[in-house]
């Protein structure tokens, strides 16, 4: 049932994405986008919220929480728990590398970094595919939106692809320990069972 579960989540998040994604390269999104700006940086202007907001932005940025996940990945002495863990820092650099250069999105201000985009955020999608709490999450995506660093559909992309690879590496995880328990006991494991 977890395996399951975990195979929709997946398929589902990543679902979403493309449908996003799509929306967003058609401009289907922009008066949501916009609507969005004017509600939580008013008067686009830089003051006190955005100060406050920018410091948790720049705490959190996807390379420093991909330093402190490896981190304690490797302080739990395990090389499954290491080699998972490298697995999805892998995963999360490639996917806000690639995407952001597959999409190539203006932010707020209208410019494109020679990294790439804005679409999806990496700060978002790196938090999601750590495991952060909600309340975590949910707290960068306001900062990320008061300091004007993304639209809200970059938000929500970097939820979804996080959340991509959260449940996908521990899934995938899990099904590399039952096909090599199988092999171990000698027995004959069927694809189609799984």
């Amino acid at each position: 049932m977890r395996r399951l579960l975990a195979v929709w989540v997946v398929l589902g998040s990543g679902l979403l994405f493309v449908a996003l994604s799509a929306f967003v390269h058609l401009h289907g999104t922009d008066r949501l986008d916009v609507w969005a700006y004017h509600r939580f940086y008013p008067g686009q202007r830089w003051g006190l919220p955005q100060r406050a907001a920018d410091v948790f932005v720049n705490l959190l940025q996807p390379a420093v929480t991909s330093v402190v996940f490896l981190a304690i990945r490797v302080r739990r002495h395990s090389r499954t728990a290491l080699v998972g863990g490298l697995l999805r820092v892998g995963l999360v650099i490639f996917a806000v590398v690639f995407l952001k250069w597959f999409f190539h999105r203006p932010d707020v201000h209208g410019s494109v970094s020679h990294l790439g985009g804005s679409y999806p955020s990496g700060h978002e999608l790196a938090l999601v595919a750590y495991g952060a709490p909600w309340w975590l999450v949910l707290v960068l995506a306001v900062a990320l939106l008061v300091t004007g660093t993304h639209w809200l559909t970059d938000v929500v992309a970097g939820v979804l692809v996080g959340l991509m690879i959260r449940v996908g590496v521990p899934a995938l995880g899990r099904y590399v320990a039952w096909v090599r328990a199988g092999r171990r006991a000698g027995s004959d494991y069927d694809d189609a069972a799984v």
